[in-house]
């Protein structure tokens, strides 16, 4: 299975536990996760897993290493469809659509066709890019599981 793996920057006590623990049961299936190199959620699922691909709005993002979205062939594409998925995306600041393009690559992978079998996002918010990603993937017909 794939699984995307994302959350919250800000955690709240406990969260690394229960990450971890979730992290474990994916590691026994020698699944595979994508994930988005955030600090918090995104950073402690990357932690814990044994078979990871992080995917990045831009290289350096986070100090970390990844795939820049904001490289790939299909970024004009992943934007369109966002601005047809998200009312405000063409308002939104150029950091702000990188950081949505790559919540989209981690949900459908490097060219936009290999959609994860779950999500697993720990959310501890009702606002923000986390509960976004969510309803990007309810509206793909992904199924989520939120961690508590």
């Amino acid at each position: 299975m794939t699984y995307a793996c994302i959350g919250n920057r800000t955690l709240l006590p406990g969260a690394e536990e229960i990450i971890r623990k979730r992290m474990e049961i994916i590691n026994a299936e020698e699944s595979l996760i994508r994930t988005g190199g955030a600090p918090g959620a995104d950073s402690l699922f990357e932690k814990y897993a044994k078979n990871c691909i992080v995917y990045l709005p831009w290289a350096g993002f986070n100090h970390k290493e990844g795939i820049a979205c904001d490289k790939l062939p299909v970024y004009q594409t992943a934007k369109a469809m966002l601005n047809d998925m998200l009312p405000r995306f063409e308002y939104m600041t150029a950091g702000s659509k990188k950081l949505y393009v790559r919540n989209l690559h981690i949900l459908l992978g490097i060219g936009l066709d290999t959609p994860v079998d779950l999500v697993i996002a720990y959310n501890n918010q009702t606002t923000g890019g986390t509960v976004a990603t969510l309803e990007m993937a309810r509206a793909l017909g992904i199924r989520v599981e939120e961690l508590k």
